[in-house]
């Protein structure tokens, strides 16, 4: 096994991360006031660090993975 395929769980886990952040910005907005736009912004904010961040490892992970299989 390629030493990026442990990356993967990492990947996921980013992906979870970001779609939970998204979500709360969600209900955030669905506040309407002030402070739900405030904290929503902060949650896309997050979402996006923890799409970014999850880049990297699934890209050596599917590399990981190509190589496995030819």
């Amino acid at each position: 096994m390629g030493p990026g395929l442990h990356d993967i769980e990492k990947c996921f886990q980013e992906g979870e991360d970001a779609f939970q952040n998204l979500d709360s910005a969600y209900h955030q907005f669905a506040k309407k006031d002030l402070s739900g736009v405030k904290d929503g912004l902060s949650n896309i904010a997050v979402a996006i660090q923890d799409i970014v961040a999850g880049l990297d490892p699934c890209k050596s992970s599917v590399s990981d993975i190509e190589t496995e299989i030819a």
